[in-house]
């Protein structure tokens, strides 16, 4: 029987190297930036899991 390895999630439901990760992104968000999940990326599993987005507006 194989063990599927198990990481553990914190109250954001990330990992610990993602939480890590989307904390560098947020630091270097500029004035009218925000972040989105890469849902590209993550379903092929390449690239960052997480995409920059200028907006004027929020509504």
């Amino acid at each position: 029987m194989a063990s599927a390895r198990r990481t553990s999630k914190d109250l954001f439901g990330v990992s610990g190297n993602e939480f890590q990760e989307i904390k560098k992104v947020i630091t270097g968000l500029q004035k009218g930036e925000l972040i989105i999940k890469n849902l590209t990326a993550i379903a092929l599993g390449m690239g960052k899991k997480y995409k920059k987005i200028k907006v004027s507006h929020l509504i």
